[in-house]
């Protein structure tokens, strides 16, 4: 019957070793949907980017509410936030990147029963910046 022997491995060797099972196993984890700018930005105020598609007015609440296509699409509502640079927010089919506070967004519309709230994403702040 043969023993086997264990032989001492360098410190260094299995530190490797540990670190690249390790990449290996969670870099699928670690892909994300969206392209956050940083974890305080995906926490508290997530990003959004991409071509206005559409910009409907919210007469009740005097704001707009705007669809944001891909890459990182979104249903915004805009309230007179600063902009960046070219100031073409709430026009359709420019491109618009910025931050968004989540769950925010008030936008009402009027209906023969009265003033009706529309669901959305958040309300763009504290800036944005759009395209020419």
């Amino acid at each position: 019957m043969k023993t086997f022997i264990l032989k001492k491995r360098s410190p260094l060797l299995v530190f490797v070793m540990v670190v690249a099972i390790t990449i290996v196993f969670l870099a699928p984890i670690a892909k994300t949907p969206r392209a956050d700018a940083s974890l305080l930005s995906s926490v508290f105020m997530p990003t959004f980017g991409g071509m206005v598609d559409a910009s409907f007015y919210c007469a009740c609440s005097g704001t707009w509410l705007l669809y944001v296509g891909p890459p990182v699409p979104a249903l915004l509502v805009y309230a007179n936030t600063p902009q960046y640079r070219w100031y073409q927010l709430p026009r359709p089919g420019v491109w618009a990147l910025g931050l968004y506070y989540r769950d925010l967004g008030i936008c009402k519309v009027p209906t023969p029963i009265g003033c009706v709230d529309i669901p959305n994403e958040g309300l763009i702040s504290p800036t944005v910046g759009t395209s020419m």
